[in-house]
């Protein structure tokens, strides 16, 4: 008699492709929105008729839209007339928020103030510009 020992292996494989990225990049952005819910795009002010020797203020609000805390500033430029910074100014308050985590909102106040000796009937213009630095 014969004896036969058969032996079998089976199996089965499947290959799975992976990708990555080794990073350390860091971006840094920032919108301005009308509402503490960052549902409305802010594009522009209107401040109407200001009188001489009074101040108005507005609240913005920034939305970090970054992958890193950030820190605000506001300035001005382009202003109309140019001698416009001389009897108006503006000044913000970020009510003392430093280092904004990334998807946080933060309410800006704006102070636009005009001077006693302001022209009356003079119309003015300018750019606020905020940044976020991270």
């Amino acid at each position: 008699m014969v004896l036969s020992i058969v032996v079998g292996v089976l199996y089965f494989s499947r290959t799975i492709p992976t990708t990555g990225t080794v990073s350390d990049v860091k971006s840094v952005g920032c919108q301005i929105y009308a509402d503490p819910g960052a549902l409305v795009n802010l594009t522009s002010i209107q401040w109407g008729d200001v009188p001489p020797n009074s101040a108005l203020n507005l609240t913005i609000y920034a939305k970090n839209t970054g992958n890193v805390a950030v820190n605000y500033t506001i300035t001005t430029a382009a202003w109309v007339p140019i001698l416009a910074p001389t009897y108006i100014g503006l000044n913000y308050d970020l009510k003392g928020v430093v280092n904004a985590p990334p998807n946080s909102v933060t309410p800006i106040v704006l102070t636009l103030s005009v001077s006693p000796n302001a022209p009356v009937n003079t119309n003015f213009s300018f750019n606020v510009i905020a940044t976020a630095s991270g």
